[in-house]
Formats: C-alpha cells, structure tokens, sequence
C-alpha cells in the first residue's frame, strides 16, 4: 500500500476520533469515505470556573453516534458532513436526548506533501464550514447535551508523515455560533504511528477555549435561560489503537479524559469507529486510483 494512500486513509477516516477536526490531508478525486462513531462519555464532577467540585446528580452518562462522509470533489477539494445523534441520562435529571448538531463543510489543500520532490514540505489545508442546531432541548441545564447553536468555524491544518511510519498534524480553528453563544477558538496536535501498514497507534491534545461567557455561580447566571452561553474551556488527552484490513476498512477504539477545564464537566471518553473507503464508480480511475493508492492506511486510521 503507498504511502500517500495510507496517510489519507489514516487521517480521513480515522486515527483518533473523539474531536472531529480538519486534516490536511484529502481523499482524492472521485473518493468516498464513510466512517461511523459511538462515544460514551462519564463524569460525576466538574470545573465550576476551574474549581473541581462534585457533580449535583451523582453521575452524567452521555451517548453519541454519529456518521460522517467525506467525498473528493477533485484532487485538492473534499466535501465532507457528519450526522448524528446525542442523548445524556442521570438518575436526577432522567433523559434528554435528539439529532445531535449537523456539521458540513469543505476542505481546501493548499499543498500536498506528495506531490513536490521537497521532502521537507508538509501538507496544508483550510476547511470551512457550517453547524445546523441538533433537535435536543439545550436549554436542559445540565443534561444538555450540547449548546443548541447554529453557526460557521474555519479551520488550518498543517500535518507531515515521517520515515518509519511517523507523522503529525496540527490544527487551529474559530467557531461562531447565534443564540447567545460565545465564539470559541480550538487548537489539535496529534502524533501518529503505523506498524505494517495495519496497526496505528495516536495520541493526542485536544483544546477549546471560548472568549467570552458566563461563569457557574455567577449572580446573573440563569441557567433556565442562558446554560448554552457559560464560558466554557477544555482541554483533552486522548489516545487510540486502530487496525486497518485488507479491504482498506478501519476498526479502532480510542479513549480521551479532561486534564483541565473551565465551567466544564471532568469526563472520561471510550469510543469505537468504522471507516470504509469507497471508490464511486464513475470516478477517473487513472491519476485518482493511483494516488489513492497512497495514503489509504493513514487516512483510515485518523
């Protein structure tokens, strides 16, 4: 399997899922990727502001699956959108659940490591996109599972394999959303490492920052009305272990946990995925098949 293929398919389909950030890496013209998420997150305490306090209902389980497909319009262009679903439970609070927030964008490559004799140069790329508000009641405070916001986020990727079967990326991104909710800014790095083109090991940092918002005992916080507008800050660790297979199908589980926050719970995030690659047929099956012949076993396992 070439490298290049390998690399696509280890980031656009996977390597470690639990925040789906850009990448600069794309599939290629005529490529479809389809991957499928569930996350089980847990916590029984939280930062209000950055003080580390029990969680009033004892415990707060969240569910989260989502689908997320991600189609190369040409060699440098991929449109991608993820659907999904949300739903938390707690013994005090019971269930809130609905269509988890719709995301769709599209990723611009502004330079393909692969493609220049330079082997210093790393692959580059910019997405934008938009956010549809899920259907759950986010005014639930504090079983919302999200924030109940429409909006738009741009985000750089910059990202480079390495000999032996390295590499990295790093991305940085804005979000502005409506109903009240304060604009964020997010940063990613994440290390790689894939053994006999099959066995991919990650790690990585995952933060968000919002610039502004309320703060948990603030006296003019009114959690009934204003829960999705808390300033919210928090930072991630997480790890995976994927294994890509013949057909080019990743399988892999991956775990984060909260090392630091604000007005946030502390959790604990277990998740398994599956990304297929498909190859549509109608596309160009000369340049396009043998430049995903590539980085298949990267793309997959991100």
């Amino acid at each position: 399997m070439k490298l290049r293929t390998l690399v696509v398919l280890l980031v656009t389909l996977g390597i470690s899922a639990p925040a789906l950030a850009g990448s600069p890496w794309v599939p290629g013209e005529g490529n479809l990727s389809v991957s499928t998420f569930t996350t089980y997150q847990d916590f029984d305490s939280l930062y209000a502001r950055t003080n580390r306090v029990r969680f009033p209902a004892k415990r707060m389980r969240q569910i989260n699956s989502a689908v997320r497909f991600e189609y190369g319009i040409t060699e440098r262009i991929a449109a991608d959108l993820t659907l999904g679903y949300a739903g938390t439970k707690s013994k005090v609070f019971g269930t809130v659940d609905g269509l988890d927030d719709t995301q769709l964008g599209v990723t611009f490559q502004l330079i393909d490591e692969f493609a220049y004799e330079q082997v210093w140069l790393p692959s580059a790329a910019i997405r934008v996109g938009g956010i549809i508000e899920g259907s759950y009641d986010a005014l639930a405070f504090p079983a919302a599972p999200g924030d109940g916001a429409s909006g738009w986020e741009v985000e750089l990727s910059v990202g480079k394999t390495l000999p032996y079967g390295l590499g990295f990326s790093m991305t940085g991104g804005y979000r502005d959303r409506d109903e009240g909710v304060p604009a964020d800014w997010h940063a990613r790095v994440e290390t790689f490492l894939t053994l006999f083109d099959r066995v991919t090991l990650s790690a990585a940092y995952d933060d968000r920052r919002s610039l502004s918002g309320f703060s948990l005992g603030d006296p003019d916080f009114d959690p009934t009305r204003q829960a999705p507008r808390l300033d919210e800050d928090v930072a991630n660790v997480d790890v995976g272990l994927g294994y890509t297979d013949g057909a080019g199908r990743y399988w892999g589980v991956y775990y984060a946990w909260t090392v630091w926050g604000r007005n946030t719970g502390i959790k604990e995030i277990a998740g398994v995925q599956l990304s297929i690659p498909i190859s549509l047929p109608w596309r160009d099956r000369g340049e396009a098949a043998e430049r995903t012949a590539a980085p298949d076993a990267l793309l997959a396992a991100r």
